[in-house]
């Protein structure tokens, strides 16, 4: 998806959570933490950890499992 595509994905989706939940499964960690108040890490098709976008970005089992351990300041 382009720059521009991932902007209007992101709007739409927006405009359509207004008042309902919705499941989203995407690895643009970007598009989603704009997105969701909670978000589900898995791992292997196993929970990992839950939380908000902020513990997520800082959650070090995350970044072990998806970055190596390394995650760059957001």
């Amino acid at each position: 998806m382009s720059a521009e595509e991932r902007v209007e994905t992101v709007a739409l989706l927006r405009s359509i959570a207004q008042g309902r939940t919705l499941v989203i499964i995407d690895h643009d960690m970007d598009s989603l933490f704009e997105l969701v108040s909670k978000v589900t890490v898995l791992q292997e098709g196993r929970l990992l950890v839950e939380g908000t976008p902020d513990e997520i970005k800082s959650n070090p089992q995350v970044q072990e499992a998806y970055l190596g351990g390394v995650m760059e300041e957001v």
